[in-house]
């Protein structure tokens, strides 16, 4: 690996280090590890896909001097899918997983993050746009929205062609998780 995409790589996952610690070290963010989430990836894969892409575009928006506030994108990103947290139990149906788990995943987030944004609330709550839900009011809120939308289309090509996306900044994320 070349030493510019070492050093991108370092300080994404340092980035999600310094604003999602206490997330990625909770007891609710280890139960992402083992929930199947669109069907061939886990919950937690796909959340850390969904960050790194959030804060890869934060990073170049803040390069093009538009100003992106990257914690409360990575820290909503980490928090949007909680509510995905054994939807087996809590939904009748995928499309009520889909409509209802933006809400429960605001109520873990606020449990994980004392004094959390309120623009982050509505990260979380309208990251499923345009699938459902309101159309997002930020631009915190569309980077997450598209990151999502990114993470699921990877989740998706990284089961048919079969390699992890970010292999390197996963690692470099969870070598430092105390859970």
């Amino acid at each position: 690996m070349g030493k510019r995409k070492a050093a991108i790589e370092n300080y994404i996952s340092g980035r999600i280090r310094l604003y999602g610690d206490n997330i990625l070290n909770s007891q609710e963010f280890g139960n992402t590890t083992d929930e199947v989430h669109h069907k061939h990836s886990s919950l937690e894969d796909h959340t850390l896909n969904v960050t790194i892409a959030g804060a890869k575009l934060c990073r170049r928006l803040n390069k093009m001097h538009i100003d992106v506030d990257e914690k409360d994108v990575i820290q909503a990103s980490l928090c949007h899918d909680l509510g995905m947290i054994d939807r087996d139990e809590k939904y009748e149906t995928d499309k009520d997983a889909w409509k209802q788990h933006p809400v429960e995943s605001v109520k873990s987030a606020r449990k994980l993050i004392p004094g959390m944004s309120k623009r982050a609330e509505s990260i979380i709550m309208t990251h499923m746009w345009p699938i459902c839900g309101e159309r997002p009011r930020s631009k915190e809120a569309v980077v997450v929205s598209i990151a999502d939308k990114y993470a699921s289309i990877i989740d998706w090509t990284s089961y048919i062609f079969g390699h992890s996306y970010k292999r390197n900044i996963k690692r470099l994320i969870k070598a430092r998780v105390r859970v």
